[in-house]
């Protein structure tokens, strides 16, 4: 009787592609992901720009808050950066501030 052997399974050839655009671990097609860092500048950018506005626009933190349908102190969390913001939040901003969402994250 013949011994039998494990075949190993051969290994895919590495794509030649010398695109470096895409961040570690980003699938084929998919987007590069943002690392907690670079989240977290923007998240910094959009507050900063968030307290300028309102500072521009004479309002309070309790009167933008009532306007956006958060309290007082997440509108003051919100602009120090301490917190972030959900899309339909930003939403609520920009339309208060007549601005387009693209205005914040660019």
């Amino acid at each position: 009787m013949p011994a039998r052997t494990k075949s190993r399974p051969q290994a895919r050839p590495r794509s030649k592609s010398k695109s470096k655009s895409k961040a570690r671990g980003a699938a084929k097609g998919q987007p590069a992901r943002l690392t907690a860092r670079h989240r977290a500048k923007a998240q910094r950018e959009i507050a900063r720009k968030l307290a300028e506005l309102r500072g521009e626009s004479g309002l309070s933190q309790a009167a933008v808050g009532k306007a956006v349908r958060l309290s007082a102190s997440l509108v003051s969390k919100i602009e120090r950066g301490e917190r972030a913001l959900d899309p339909l939040e930003l939403g609520r901003f920009a339309r208060l501030y007549g601005k387009s969402i693209v205005d914040f994250i660019t």
